[in-house]
């Protein structure tokens, strides 16, 4: 999502609430590259 498409569609974020979903964005893809490793140790044995 970039802030062109959401001045486009009239919505008006709160920088606060972004950052915070940006944080939450980055926990969730720390944990699914934990994961993959995980299971590409598993595919290795």
């Amino acid at each position: 999502m970039d802030d062109h498409a959401l001045e486009c569609n009239g919505i008006s974020l709160d920088t606060g609430l972004l950052k915070e979903m940006s944080g939450e964005l980055a926990d969730a893809l720390t944990t699914l590259k934990k994961f993959n490793s995980f299971i590409t140790q598993l595919k290795k044995q």
